[in-house]
């Protein structure tokens, strides 16, 4: 209700989102689409060792900034080394 939301995207290899990446309608929706429709985006890299059902922690590699109401639209990027350990049960 207060505007604040987010989406979630699970791939089943880090091999599929480096796929996606270098997709032309990755490139479309990132360059051409988001600009228009959101203010700031934030992007969490992260995996789960041995797949969602093994009950270990998440880990977050990085984390990508978007701030599209900027001027010249700014983008940074946090690496998380060492990557960050997040309890997920």
């Amino acid at each position: 209700a207060d505007g604040n939301w987010g989406n979630l995207v699970v791939l089943g290899a880090l091999e599929a989102g480096q796929q996606w990446r270098g997709s032309e309608r990755h490139r479309y929706a990132a360059e051409e689409l988001s600009p228009h429709y959101y203010a700031s985006v934030r992007i969490h890299n992260a995996h789960l060792p041995d797949g969602f059902h093994a009950g270990r922690d998440l880990v977050l590699l990085r984390t990508k900034y978007y701030d599209y109401a900027a001027a010249g639209h700014w983008r940074g990027v946090r690496e998380q080394t060492p990557p960050l350990r997040l309890a997920f049960s």
